[in-house]
């Protein structure tokens, strides 16, 4: 009988995958936003034309969706960093266990 090395219930088989999207998707964020501040000095409200049809608005948004449930408050904002907290350490934990098989094939 094989033993395999126990790792604990944050670290799993599919967790190197996990964390080396989540470091790809931060890069490719934080490089996007750098390249429009330093290379089209966007400021709020400004309006970049990409194509004759497309154009991206920088706009603070201080809520979610549409600005509901807006972090203006103390207590909002750590209300919505928990919530953001809570998703991250179930993403961790369903990585870690392996939930799905759908991954397996």
């Amino acid at each position: 009988m094989e033993m395999t090395p126990h790792r604990g219930p944050f670290w799993g088989r599919r967790s190197p995958l996990g964390l080396g999207v989540a470091l790809a998707v931060l890069t490719l964020d934080q490089v996007h936003k750098w390249w429009m501040f330093t290379t089209n000095g966007i400021h709020e409200g400004q309006r970049t034309a990409i194509t004759p049809f497309l154009d991206i608005v920088f706009v603070i948004n201080p809520g979610i969706s549409w600005g509901l449930f807006a972090r203006q408050s103390g207590a909002g904002q750590w209300l919505w960093m928990a919530v953001a907290g809570l998703a991250a350490v179930a993403m961790v934990l369903w990585l870690a266990r392996g939930v799905t098989s759908a991954l397996d094939h």
